[in-house]
């Protein structure tokens, strides 16, 4: 986003300080010579044409190649005397102790937690919207809707924009309103007086840079520089100014600001309304007999044994896909049809190891081992021949083994076999379809459709159960938390503020330098520079005359509102960011280079062993000499000190690492 809409330059004495582009410095700037301003890019560019024949002789002339090798030579071998010249050395230690003594370290580290609280936002605006935090491992989905379907609720759907559809816990009523209180106040109020002190703060400093070219109307300098946070009545006049021709320099800065103070007046609204209490929920189904019982009681079936008795177990014995035992099986739909949410992997070779003369399996086993018969002789019992059953032999016919619906997909068909089976009898795969899943409760001794549960499923409030007879009796227990959709719309506008200040503090602040101003109007400075402007302009007049509606009549009839305008500012231009970037990146080229190309090979080398972390000491070290040194052998001193500094720390922690865990 362009900040200034006139024209933008460098200030020429800055562009060869790291200050120059990051305010990382708090110093003198008369302490150096400045910098020569770098030639704009179109003219080097030219002046790299203009060279192409002397690049093309050193390319295809031997003489020439030989001339400059010599002259590279020499070189060498000067930089090799000045590396044994103590007075160098102790040139680039005076230099670079000069740099660290002026560099700023407080404002290092204001800008490093600048940079962290974006990455975190980031971070967290990335991670939080995955599928995988939003994965329903109940029926009863963050909206408090029932749907066995795990993976149908749509988190960026608008039924959630002022639901809790991210909430945690199982407090009492107290507990949870005594943590939504809690958010309100710290968060909300807190986080509203911090964001108004800043953007109050900043917006001053750039309002500062603007009146010394274009002036603004009384009530805008009294909401910028006589208040420390904005109001209604602020914000309706900043916009009415900005609308009228009083405005600043910028439009898209005066957009920025209306935005900003209008966010901060609602932020403790925002901050109230993502967050919440709802009661814990859990999955009830209605049976044909009106009664109420939990969903985690019931068992998706895989597979029948209709004929139980001839291996020792019972007529009609249910083969399920996982023992859900006080969890709920559900389901996630796919390209592949239905999944269960448990079902018996093939890690575990314990679980398919058939046990000998034992009439008692885990249901691991049981499964797998009913998926390799069917696998084998079929279902229905229709093949009439003799057959093996967990080392145990039977006599024809087969087992009469029949199933529900088995799913397709290729992680969990070869497990449980029976999605394309084809009915020799009616040349179908019976199977296959997803309406055929059905659900068994032991206790009733019932089956329920995979319909009828999805109709008859409903979500109930749960309580705590006394653990004992002396205990308190049973209460209701909240969870609290936030709406999705709320919070990562929080998200994003914070990283929008807060990379928005920090480019309107960084421009303004180094505008400020390059015109020579130190201080702005605020205060008991701003009430003198307002009152000096009125008496100005209302010369036929005595304001000390006048009660309080008369002066403001007058102000608003004779004078519409007022201009005021800062005086001292030498030219009208302001400092330019990306340009002054620019400037600053050229006189560090290598090092940036140098810089890029460690970091590069650090992330993508990394690994545990710490043969490409290491490197992050490397690339650590040259952006710290990038920031500190202002001279080639400052740089120097200060990448060899923190490259030292480093490798001592980084071993110390890598081999106490390794110590903890050997």
């Amino acid at each position: 986003m362009e900040l200034d809409s006139k024209a933008s330059t460098v200030y020429e004495g800055a562009v060869g300080s790291v200050k120059s582009f990051s305010p990382l410095l708090v110093e003198d700037d008369d302490e150096r010579p400045p910098r020569r301003t770098q030639r704009p890019f179109r003219e080097r560019f030219l002046g790299l044409l203009r060279f192409w024949p002397r690049w093309r002789q050193l390319l295809t002339d031997k003489e020439t190649r030989t001339t400059l090798r010599q002259r590279w030579l020499r070189r060498g071998r000067r930089l090799c005397d000045d590396l044994a010249d103590r007075r160098e050395w102790r040139d680039a230690l005076l230099a670079a102790w000069t740099d660290i003594r002026h560099f700023s370290w407080l404002g290092l580290l204001a800008w490093t937690a600048v940079l962290a609280w974006v990455g975190v936002l980031v971070w967290m605006s990335v991670y939080i919207p995955q599928d995988s935090l939003f994965r329903s491992y109940s029926a009863c989905h963050p909206d408090g809707n029932f749907d066995i379907i795990g993976n149908s609720y749509n988190m960026w759907g608008a039924s959630g924009v002022f639901q809790v559809t991210m909430a945690w816990g199982a407090m009492s009523f107290a507990n949870a309103k005594f943590v939504d209180v809690a958010w309100d106040v710290l968060f909300g109020r807190c986080g509203q007086a911090l964001l108004a002190w800043i953007s109050w703060s900043v917006f001053s400093d750039y309002v500062t840079t603007s009146i010394e070219v274009s002036p603004v109307s009384y009530e805008t300098f009294w909401a910028m520089f006589l208040q420390d946070s904005p109001t209604a009545w602020s914000t309706w006049y900043l916009v009415r100014d900005f609308c009228r021709s009083h405005g600043l320099r910028s439009r898209a800065v005066m957009v920025f600001m209306v935005a900003v103070a209008v966010f901060v007046l609602l932020f403790p609204t925002l901050g109230g309304a993502m967050s919440g209490y709802q009661a814990n929920n859990a999955a009830y189904v209605n049976t044909d007999q009106g009664q109420m019982i939990k969903f985690s009681e019931l068992k998706m079936l895989a597979y029948v044994i209709h004929d139980g008795w001839r291996v020792n177990l019972t007529g009609n014995h249910p083969v399920y896909f996982a023992d859900a035992t006080g969890q709920e099986e559900i389901v996630y739909e796919s390209a592949y049809g239905y999944t269960p949410e448990f079902w018996c992997s093939s890690y575990s070779q314990y679980y398919y190891t058939p046990r000998e003369n034992s009439s008692v399996t885990t249901p691991c086993e049981l499964q797998r081992n009913t998926s390799n018969y069917v696998k084998e002789y079929g279902f229905f019992g229709l093949a009439d021949t003799p057959s093996t059953w967990m080392n145990q032999s039977l006599a024809a016919p087969a087992l009469n083994i029949s199933a529900f619906y088995l799913p397709g997909a290729w992680y969990i068909a070869d497990r449980y076999y029976g999605w394309d089976w084809t009915d020799p009898r009616t040349n179908t795969t019976p199977f296959a379809y997803q309406s055929k899943a059905a659900y068994f409760w032991e206790t009733g001794n019932q089956t329920f459709s995979l319909p009828y549960i999805a109709a008859s499923g409903t979500c109930q409030p749960v309580s705590e159960v006394a653990t004992d007879a002396d205990s308190e009796p049973a209460r209701q227990t909240y969870q609290w938390g936030f709406s999705f959709i709320q919070l990562f719309a929080m998200m994003i506008t914070l990283v929008v503020w807060t990379v928005g200040m920090s480019a309107l503090w960084l421009k303004s602040h180094m505008t400020m330098r390059m015109r020579g101003r130190s201080d702005k109007p605020r205060g008991f400075k701003g009430v003198l520079e307002l009152a000096a402007a009125i008496r100005r302009e209302l010369e036929e007049t005595n304001p000390d005359d006048l009660s309080h509606k008369q002066l403001s009549a007058e102000i608003r009839k004779t004078l519409r509102g007022g201009t005021i305008r800062l005086e001292g500012a030498g030219s009208p231009e302001t400092y330019g960011l990306l340009r002054g970037f620019r400037g600053w990146i050229v006189e560090r080229v290598w090092w940036a280079l140098g810089f890029a190309v460690s970091f590069t090979l650090a992330f993508f080398v990394g690994d545990s062993r710490g043969s490409g972390l290491y490197l992050f000491v490397m690339a650590g070290a040259l952006f710290l000499a990038m920031l500190v040194g202002r001279s080639t052998k400052s740089r120097a001193i200060v990448f060899l000190g923190g490259y030292i500094l480093g490798t001592i720390i980084f071993f110390s922690v890598w081999g106490s690492l390794l110590a903890s865990y050997s």
